[in-house]
C-alpha cells in the first residue's frame, strides 16, 4: 500500500489584525517609530499650514488695499499735477495782463499827473496875466475838469 502524500502541514498564525504594528499609546510619546508621534506632528503642522493660510491671505488683502490707495494717490498726485500746471498758467497770463495794462496804466497816471501840473500852472498864468471872460470861463471848465465833473 502506498503511503498517501498528506499535504504540507498548514502554518497556523494568530488572526492579523489591522491594527498590528501601530503603536498606540498617548499623545507625546517619545517612543522611536511610534506612529502617534508622526500624527501629532502631522495635525501641528497642518494647523500651522493653515495658519500660514490665514496670513498669507491677510497680507493678500492688505496689499490689495495698499495697491487700490498707491493707484488713488497716483490718480490724485496726477491731479495735482494738472492743477499745478493750470495755476502756473494762469501766473503767466495774469503777468502778461499786468505787463500790458498795468505798466502802461502807471505811465498814463505819470503823464496824467505831468498834464494837471501843466495846467495848473497854465491856469494861474492865465488868470494872473488876462484878465477876460474867455479865460474866467477856461479857468472855471479847467478846474471843474480836473475835480472830474462834467464841462456843461
Amino acid at each position: 500500500m502506498t503511503k498517501r502524500k498528506l499535504r504540507k502541514k498548514a502554518e497556523i498564525k494568530p488572526p492579523q489584525s489591522p491594527h498590528d504594528g501601530i503603536h498606540t499609546c498617548s499623545k507625546g510619546c517619545k517612543k522611536p517609530d511610534c506612529t502617534r508621534t508622526l500624527r501629532d506632528t502631522i495635525e501641528e503642522q497642518d494647523k500651522q499650514i493653515e495658519a500660514l493660510k490665514r496670513d498669507v491671505l491677510e497680507q493678500a488683502a492688505e496689499v490689495r488695499q495698499l495697491r487700490f490707495k498707491r493707484v488713488h494717490d497716483i490718480h490724485h498726485i496726477r491731479e495735482q499735477c494738472e492743477e499745478i500746471a493750470r495755476l502756473k498758467a494762469e501766473v503767466g497770463r495774469l503777468g502778461a495782463f499786468k505787463t500790458h495794462t498795468i505798466i502802461p496804466n502807471e505811465k498814463l497816471q505819470a503823464q496824467v499827473e505831468r498834464l494837471t501840473k501843466a495846467g495848473d500852472n497854465l491856469e494861474r498864468v492865465l488868470t494872473t496875466k488876462v484878465a477876460s471872460y474867455e479865460v474866467a470861463n477856461a479857468s472855471h471848465e479847467w478846474r471843474a475838469a480836473k475835480d472830474g465833473k462834467d464841462i456843461q
